[in-house]
C-alpha cells in the first residue's frame, strides 16, 4: 500500500487533497491546509415578497483536514473515497461559527512531468453535512421577539462537489508528497431553525 503526504494545500469555497503515483494498487491520502469559505448567504422565510431580514455571514479563514482511501490504476487514473472536516469562526457583527463534514468519492487523473513528478486533475461528489451556529442582534416586531439570540441553529445535509487540481513527487516507491488547490461547494439550499420565531425559520445557501 502506498501512503501520500500532504506537503503544501491550498482550498476555497465551503473546500481540499490527497494524491498517487505510477505504480498499481491501494493507497492512503493525508492531508491538511488551509480553507478559505465564501459569504453564506441567510434570509427569513417570513414577509412576501421582501423577506423581514437577510444577511451575509463572513467568516474567517480556518484549516481543513483530509483522509482518503482509494485504488490507482497504472495508466494514471485514480479513484478514491474521501473525508474531511473545515470549521470557521463568523465575523463582522456575527458571532459563532460553521463547520463542514464532507464525504465524497474523487476520480483524479495523473499526468507524468517527468521523473518522480506529476499532475493531478479530477473532480468529486458526494455529500456534505454543514452544521451552522451564527448569533446576531434584530430589531423586534411589534408583537415579535427581538434582540440578540441565534440568527440559524442546526445541521443539514446537501449535495457536495469539486474540482481538483495539484503535484505529486514521489520521494520513494511507497510514499508521495503532493499539493493540491481544491474548489468545492456544498448545495445545502433549505431552512434552518432560528431563535428569532417572527422571522424564521431562516433559509441558508
Amino acid at each position: 500500500m502506498k501512503i501520500r503526504l500532504i506537503a503544501l494545500a491550498g482550498v476555497a469555497a465551503l473546500a481540499l487533497s490527497t494524491p498517487a503515483m505510477a505504480t498499481e494498487g491501494w493507497y492512503l491520502g493525508l492531508g491538511a491546509g488551509w480553507d478559505h469559505q465564501n459569504k453564506i448567504s441567510i434570509k427569513s422565510t417570513a414577509g412576501s415578497p421582501v423577506p423581514l431580514a437577510a444577511s451575509s455571514l463572513k467568516s474567517s479563514d480556518g484549516a481543513i483536514v483530509a483522509g482518503a482511501f482509494g485504488y490507482a490504476w497504472d495508466n494514471g487514473l485514480r479513484v478514491e473515497w474521501e473525508d474531511s472536516y473545515t470549521s470557521h469562526s463568523f465575523k463582522a457583527g456575527n458571532g459563532g461559527s460553521d463547520s463542514l463534514l464532507g464525504f465524497m468519492v474523487n476520480a483524479v487523473y495523473d499526468i507524468p512531468l517527468g521523473d518522480n513528478w506529476k499532475l493531478s486533475l479530477g473532480g468529486g461528489a458526494g455529500m456534505g453535512r454543514a452544521r451552522i451556529h451564527a448569533t446576531g442582534t434584530i430589531a423586534p416586531l411589534p408583537v415579535a421577539n427581538g434582540g440578540t439570540g441565534d440568527l440559524v441553529l442546526g445541521s443539514q445535509t446537501g449535495f457536495q462537489w469539486q474540482g481538483i487540481a495539484g503535484i505529486a513527487y514521489s520521494i520513494s516507491p511507497d510514499v508521495d508528497l503532493f499539493a493540491d488547490f481544491r474548489y468545492r461547494g456544498n448545495e445545502v439550499n433549505t431552512n434552518y431553525p432560528s431563535f428569532f420565531t417572527a422571522y424564521g425559520p431562516t433559509h441558508v445557501s
